[in-house]
């Protein structure tokens, strides 16, 4: 999912979640407010034109301008970049003058890593790699390696504290064996003599060890920064789909000629869906984990969940006045004869009460969704490393 979201999925979140909303604007105010009614052509054109105008600068800012890692998430480009420097200053402190045998290949990946890492950060990325996030999740994946490979070179009062970090790191939250493992490695490491790198012997499988535990730890993380940026990208798309899906819906009835105070109803019961929706989303941001950077993925959810909780407030009207439910032999839903007395809010008030009720319920399903990568971050939280995020 991550790799279409990164081609593609993009452009279209900015036309259909951005692009899309703004032209059923334009139109909506030609059609009823200047009354440019007939033809409709002239309604739909003006708004196809403004979507098309502002597709051209979310273009230009896509192409031109958000390439670089520093330019869209500042604080993790300055966090990827204090972790690589620091890194970068080890490996030249312990650097061994003959690269033999494991420490020496993994001294040759430490530095491949390093030099790929700083290409990444630095160089222009085209693809949407940084505003989809999959540039930041490959750097923090290249930084972890990185950092494992200096454990076969790095001294032993490093390692040894890199080791009681991992420790931190698991407790509460990772496999009891690797504690057991850690508490092993940790012994042992403290037991011997202090020798200059390389290491050899028994102490170069107790951090060969050593890297295979934060491995583990690292990749479990990296899985969860995927699924939390997974879900950011899956809740943008689907709002995406949806402004689509409205927009195409309003160029139908603005073809069919509908009437204006109809339509204006219409968009009243949106907005009555879209506000309840919002106020409830408000409390709910900002509820989770405050140390995780979640790229944007409570925001994403806040406009997502409103966006498409107004268009379902709409859905849910006009459905319910379809169905003529009836409890007891009493109409749920006030029953009219044509369409445009539903559309009518002098005869159908009760109309912005569902929309109401309506809106609500996406918004909660958002919130169950929520709280699934609240987990997601508070496990993120509490297996940090020492040196940032």
């Amino acid at each position: 999912m991550s790799q279409f979201f990164g081609a593609c999925g993009t452009v279209f979140v900015g036309v259909g979640f951005l692009c899309a909303p703004f032209a059923a604007g334009v139109t909506f105010v030609v059609y009823v407010f200047l009354g440019v009614s007939e033809p409709a052509a002239y309604s739909i054109g003006a708004g196809v034109a403004a979507g098309v105008l502002l597709a051209s600068g979310i273009w230009w800012a896509y192409d031109r301008r958000y390439q670089k890692a520093g330019l869209v998430y500042r604080e993790q480009y300055m966090h990827l970049r204090r972790r690589l420097d620091t890194a970068r200053n080890r490996l030249d402190a312990c650097r061994l003058a003959c690269p033999l045998g494991l420490a020496g290949a993994a001294q040759r990946d430490a530095e491949k890593i390093a030099k790929e890492l700083h290409a990444l950060l630095e160089e222009p990325q085209r693809g949407g790699v940084w505003i989809s996030a999959a540039g930041y999740l490959e750097a923090w994946s290249d930084l972890n390696r990185l950092e494992e490979a200096l454990i076969f070179l790095l001294p032993r009062q490093q390692v040894l504290a890199m080791a009681q970090d991992d420790v931190s790191r698991i407790e509460g939250s990772g496999p009891a064996s690797l504690r057991k493992r850690l508490d092993v490695d940790i012994a042992a490491l403290t037991a011997g003599a202090v020798t200059p790198p390389p290491a050899t012997g028994d102490e170069l499988a107790v951090r060969a060890d050593l890297v295979l535990v934060r491995n583990s730890i690292n990749r479990t993380r990296e899985d969860q920064w995927g699924q939390l940026v997974g879900s950011r990208n899956n809740m943008m798309l689907a709002a995406a789909v949806a402004g689509v899906i409205a927009y195409l819906a309003l160029v139908t009835v603005v073809v069919w000629g509908i009437d204006h105070k109809a339509l204006q109803v219409a968009a009243a019961f949106v907005i009555t869906g879209t506000l309840v929706s919002l106020l409830h989303q408000v409390t709910l941001v900002g509820t989770a984990e405050g140390g995780v950077a979640d790229f944007g993925q409570s925001t994403a959810r806040l406009l997502s969940a409103t966006f498409v909780s107004g268009l379902i407030a709409l859905l849910g009207v006009v459905v319910l006045e379809g169905m003529n439910l009836t409890v007891n032999g009493a109409p749920v839903f006030t029953p009219f004869a044509k369409w445009s007395q539903t559309f009518d809010w002098t005869a159908n008030k009760s109309g912005f009460f569902w929309a109401a009720a309506f809106g609500l319920t996406p918004s909660w399903l958002f919130q169950m969704l929520q709280q699934r990568t609240d987990a997601i971050k508070t496990s993120l939280n509490a297996s940090r490393a020492g040196g940032g995020t």
